[in-house]
């Protein structure tokens, strides 16, 4: 996951000179590390998303 924050830096201090086919190749290559993220903030929040 410690990729991915690098990852998520890049877009936010350099948005405008972004190459699309390093993040098309960043995003297949880390894709577990998205499915890890999601699951993380799924079971720290599962209770506050359903709440009626």
């Amino acid at each position: 996951m410690k990729k991915m924050v690098g990852f998520r830096n890049l877009l936010t201090l350099v948005y405008m000179e972004l190459d699309n086919e390093k993040i098309y190749q960043i995003l297949q290559e880390n894709l577990n590390d998205f499915i890890k993220f999601k699951e993380f903030i799924y079971k720290k929040y599962k209770n506050e998303l359903f709440i009626s």
